[in-house]
């Protein structure tokens, strides 16, 4: 086996040495209350004596003996054992920490834990337990293990350690693939040798040295017999420890010639008829299981996850480049429409002209041609076959016409196949990334001990939901707002316990914490039985504000304020006038929203609602600004179009009248002053509403909408993190990346409305443009005034395109032509601002153009910009006495044209 190989098994098994310690955590809290249980004594002991061994196979020694000493503690207690005190009990808590402390160490890297540590803090701690609860050796720590469960750890260990081992060996053998099976071999090996050895089994440990020497000696010929024959030895052992008989354990491995090997059947005939031994049955064979679990690391899941994003690009790019084909598609069947009709009129421009006499200067085709007439023999010319050719050409267009359609068809479908798998995959994929609820909370328990302990309160904690799976990312961020709401939840929501009682409550208080998928939503509640909040308090707290008009529901909501707390002194729990602030504030990194409710004396329910995942999401496609924005779908409540009769203004606010509702009407489009370039709709289309819309976003108790500009869809996209110094301004998120290649930013409602509700300052939301080169910052100080039109007037359709995006790139609209004449044209229907214009063109030249439009009083003051190759000077004197008011030479530079045309407005 491979070093990445070792130490990958070696973190997967610290991954199960921290469910074993959450279940020694969990078995222990509360011990000094009542009484333990049968089921919760094994629990421990087991996790711990599993914990032990398996520390000591991968090699993490001091993990091993701190678990060892705890097991051999747990020895000495029977069901209904009670500690003597909390002291007592908060010193084994504190014995977990220190195996907590080993395992996030060795996560580290770190292969040896730090010897200061460990006779600083984890030896006097370890032996203050000891001296308190008793200490065994190993020998004696096994006669409490038979005497308490009826069960010999070996045979233990050999049912279950040891028959994985060799279920392994098992799948290795039966595979193709057996490039991996002398390592493999060996280090299963020196795995079971140590287990021997731990479990003092001599001859087993000496068979397993003997084992490993012969695969060392093994030669490509004989290695999988010898393999075969190991395992067969192997499971024989097992056998034996199963039933008892450690003395018969074999301690070398038969040679190959000189097999019968031992089985079970020459096992019962060994057996003296006086043996008080049972009869052996041969361990059943190992069933396999309906599901096999696979540990994969976070890294690599986070390197699928990345893939998948790129696939949802890919996917969103192809979906739009079918629709732009389909698009053409139509253009092209109209254009061969055209053809056809085309092709018609040359079939009877062909037909008739067959008819007609042409003189030819073969005699003998005259002399045929005298004795037909014209209706009984065509005449053909030269002319003829180019018209043949061209409607055989036509039709030929047509078929591959048709062609281009139905494969165009097959990839429609292919393209909606492939938006299938990519769902299903994406659904397999979140399903990886889901932990149970369960794996956030385990530690709730003991904080709410631990506060029970040091507070004199009654607490008891509840918790619903367990199996609810969250994504890893957004359950590991919920983790510091659910231990503010839970210690809130303890400090100002639960009563004393003389309090409760005097109100007729239960002297036990209740917080319960439950967990539940709706749709594409996780909904966490925190609910307490205690006192509710205050609103008094609230109200005396914000002094004579105008605040002091608010509702109850949204005095409730300036808990949230950075700063803002009623509590009449300051404590380890709380008062900071921090808490709540952090809550939200961490919320909205996931884009998650928190409402509350409380009821005076009946208590307090926190509401938190989360995406179900972050990495691939919904969104809103919206323009505000002539900025597009992507908003996720799910904190959109409604979205509807805006009217004028539904705006009402009142004492400089701007209100929305929703059903009757009055709601605050917010823009961002005053806000939005980014040093950008102008911005690209996300697909060649229209937007989908072209008129004002709003968007009614929820915000705890409270409802606001949000104005925006235009509507142009919703699509499926992935969330990127932008990384740099410069932090995201305020209400930004993150980015994504259409179809198209366009980057967009994916904004927070929530967060963008309480900046617009605090401050109405527009520097929070501006770059700076220092770091810009000039040319850019050219491009940006055009683009913020630029409406202009310019007229290119080329030849050269590709020049003509050039300039045209160079151009609108910039805020310009375009106008194109073709030549001196269609400029005219133009010109005379459409207003241009300013005209680019070449000089050789057919029809109409530009000094014909600039000649012909000097001479109308209207555009005596026209801008026209001569853009030519000929960079002559008697090309330049001629274009500006003729009214010329600029003039360029291809090519040109690109800052000073558009300097140039920025002077003129």
């Amino acid at each position: 086996m491979s070093y990445y190989q070792e130490q990958q098994i070696r973190q997967q098994f610290l991954e199960e040495a921290e469910e074993y310690i959450k279940n020694i955590e969990l078995g222990l809290l509360g011990i000094a209350n009542q009484p333990l249980t049968g089921d919760r004594l094994e629990t421990i002991r087991r996790a711990s004596h599993s914990l032990k061994g398996g520390a000591a196979l991968m090699n993490y020694p001091t993990l091993s003996e701190l678990s060892h000493q705890l097991e051999n503690c747990f020895n000495f207690w029977q069901p209904g054992y009670i500690c003597e005190s909390v002291a007592t009990e908060q010193l084994l808590l504190e014995t977990i920490d220190c195996l907590k402390y080993c395992v996030n160490e060795y996560r580290q890297g770190v292969e040896t834990i730090d010897p200061n540590w460990i006779t600083q803090v984890a030896e006097p701690l370890f032996n203050q337990v000891q001296e308190e609860l008793g200490y065994t050796s190993g020998e004696d720590s096994l006669a409490i293990l038979e005497v308490s469960s009826g069960e010999d750890i070996r045979v233990l260990m050999f049912t279950t350690e040891v028959e994985g081992c060799l279920q392994r060996l098992e799948t290795v053998i039966n595979s193709e693939d057996k490039t991996c099976l002398r390592e493999e071999f060996t280090l299963v090996a020196q795995e079971l040798g140590g287990l021997g050895e731990m479990l003092e089994l001599r001859e087993f440990q000496s068979l397993c040295l003997a084992i490993e020497q012969a695969l060392n000696q093994a030669t490509a010929e004989n290695l999988l017999e010898i393999s075969e024959l190991a395992l067969q030895q192997w499971r024989y052992a097992q056998s034996l420890v199963v039933n008892q008989q450690f003395s018969l354990i074999p301690t070398n491995l038969p040679e190959l010639d000189s097999q019968p090997l031992i089985t079970e059947a020459t096992l019962v005939t060994t057996t003296t008829d006086d043996s008080p031994s049972p009869t052996i049955t041969p361990p059943p064979p190992p069933t396999t299981p309906s599901e096999h679990n696979l540990r994969v690391s976070a890294e690599k899941l986070a390197q699928l996850e990345d893939l998948f994003g790129e696939l949802i690009i890919e996917r969103n790019g192809l979906n739009l480049q079918l629709q732009q084909l389909t698009s053409l598609m139509g253009l092209l069947k109209q254009r061969v429409n055209n053809l056809d009709q085309a092709n018609r009129s040359l079939r009877i421009i062909y037909d008739q002209t067959a008819k007609i006499r042409q003189p030819q200067n073969s005699q003998i085709y005259a002399d045929i041609s005298d004795s037909w007439d014209s209706l009984e023999f065509d005449r053909y010319t030269e002319i003829h076959p180019l018209f043949q050719d061209l409607m055989e050409i036509i039709v030929q267009i047509q078929e591959v016409t048709g062609d281009i359609e139905t494969n165009l068809d097959l990839t429609e479908k292919a393209a909606k196949g492939i938006s299938r798998t990519s769902e299903l995959l994406q659904n397999n994929l979140t399903q990886v990334r889901l932990r149970p609820f369960a794996d956030l909370v385990r530690l709730f328990p003991r904080a709410i001990r631990e506060m029970t302990i040091k507070y004199g309160k009654d607490v008891n904690l509840v918790v619903t939901g367990e199996s609810t799976l969250i994504d890893r990312t957004i359950l590991d961020l919920l983790n510091d707002p659910l231990i503010h709401l839970l210690r809130n939840a303890f400090d100002h929501g639960i009563e004393d316990t003389q309090k409760r009682i005097d109100l007729g409550k239960n002297p036990t208080g209740t917080i319960t914490i439950d967990a539940r998928q709706r749709g594409n939503l996780i909904i966490i509640t925190i609910q307490d039985d205690g006192q509710g909040i205050n609103i008094a308090k609230i109200r005396q707290k914000i002094g004579n504000s105008p605040q002091q008009n608010l509702s109850n529901e949204k005095l409730i909501d300036l808990i949230f304020e950075p700063g803002f707390s009623t509590a009449s002194q300051v404590t380890e729990l709380s008062g900071r006038g921090l808490g709540m602030d952090i809550v939200r504030r961490e919320l909205q990194k996931i884009r998650g929203q928190i409402q509350v409710n409380s009821e005076p004396g009946q208590g307090t329910t926190f509401t938190i609602i989360v995406p179900f995942t972050l990495s691939v999401v919904k969104v809103l496609l919206l323009e505000s600004g002539k900025m597009l924005l992507a908003i996720p779908v799910s904190v959109v409540e409604e979205m509807l179009v805006i009217t004028p009769d539904m705006r009402i203004e009142t004492a400089g606010q701007h209100l929305l009248n929703w059903d009757g509702e009055i709601i605050p009407l917010l823009s961002l489009a005053p806000w939005l002053n980014f040093n950008r370039l102008s911005p690209e709709s996300p697909g060649d289309g229209s937007p989908i509403i072209n008129q004002p819309i709003v968007l009614m976003i929820a915000q705890g108790n409270r409802l606001f909408a949000l104005e925006m500009e235009r509507y142009w869809g919703e699509q499926e996209v992935t969330v990127r993190t932008l990384e740099g110094v410069i932090p995201l301004p305020t209400g930004l998120i993150g980015c994504t990346i259409l179809g198209n290649g366009r980057v967009v930013p994916i904004a927070d409602p929530l967060a963008l409305i309480n900046w617009l509700e605090t401050d109405h300052s527009a520097v929070n939301l501006t770059t700076s443009v220092d770091s810009f080169s000039d040319t850019e910052t050219l491009l940006i100080n055009q683009t913020t005034t630029a409406k202009k039109t310019i007229m290119v007037v080329d030849d050269s359709i590709n020049v003509r395109r050039f300039l045209a995006l160079t151009l609108e790139k910039v805020g310009y609209k375009v106008e194109q032509a073709k030549d001196g004449q269609e400029a005219l044209e133009k010109l005379a229907t459409n207003h241009i601002d300013i005209v680019i214009c070449d000089i050789e063109m057919p029809r109409l030249d530009g000094y014909a153009f600039l000649s012909q439009v000097r001479s109308h009083p209207e555009y005596k003051s026209l801008p026209v910009i001569m853009l030519t190759s000929r960079s002559g000077e008697k090309h330049r004197q001629t274009a500006m006495s003729l009214g010329a008011t600029d003039y360029f030479s291809k090519p040109f530079q690109e800052q000073v044209l558009l300097a140039t045309l920025k002077s003129y407005e």
